[in-house]
């Protein structure tokens, strides 16, 4: 099947996956959306997935194919490793003491058909707003 970001003859085969969120004040959502938007829209780092911003924080689910198949450190062998090294890095406030959760996904399509980068007015949807 065709696919956003790869040709249908080399997709990848094993995915890192990181899952995040951050319930803290986040002074300006819209900074922090296009800052999302400039590091990871241009597809240089090949992660694709759903990031949610809002003022009360951040979540987020990303995957990017593992440059070493051999082994199951997901952000180790891909770009995810870049992602949450920049993250941390341009806003300590927003990614302090996030605990990261990573998988692995082996085999078959790629754990998400795009990345979706939202700015929206709760970080999990709770239907109360």
């Amino acid at each position: 099947a065709a696919h956003a970001y790869y040709a249908a003859d080399k997709l990848p085969t094993k995915y890192g996956v990181v899952l995040f969120y951050a319930y803290r004040t986040v002074a300006d959502p819209s900074a922090l959306l296009e800052w999302h938007r400039e590091a990871l829209g241009a597809d240089c780092l090949g992660i694709l997935g759903r990031v949610r911003v809002a003022a009360e924080g951040i979540n987020g689910t990303l995957a990017a194919p593992m440059t070493n198949a051999h082994t199951d450190d997901a952000l180790a062998s891909s770009n995810l490793h870049t992602y949450v090294h920049l993250a941390v890095s341009k806003f300590p406030e927003v990614f302090r003491d996030v605990d990261w959760k990573t998988s692995v996904v082996d085999g078959g399509a790629p754990p998400f058909p795009d990345l979706k980068l939202e700015l929206r007015d709760e970080i999990c949807s709770s239907g109360l707003k």
